[in-house]
């Protein structure tokens, strides 16, 4: 049981880092998104968030 529990137990922590992760990556991107949206119709034209240096999402 111990050991399942130690199992479990990383598992979790695994997520609540991932979780963590995410959780800035999103704020970035509404960042992001808030910026682009505040701007002049077709002055955020051609950017591209790889680009701006901001993270990628996947892992």
């Amino acid at each position: 049981m111990d050991s399942l529990n130690a199992k479990l137990y990383l598992q979790n922590c695994y997520m609540l880092k991932e979780n963590e992760r995410l959780r800035k990556a999103a704020v970035l991107l509404n960042q992001e998104n808030q910026a682009l949206l505040s701007e002049p119709a077709g002055a955020g034209q051609g950017r591209h968030r790889a680009h701006v240096g901001y993270p990628s999402i996947r892992p």
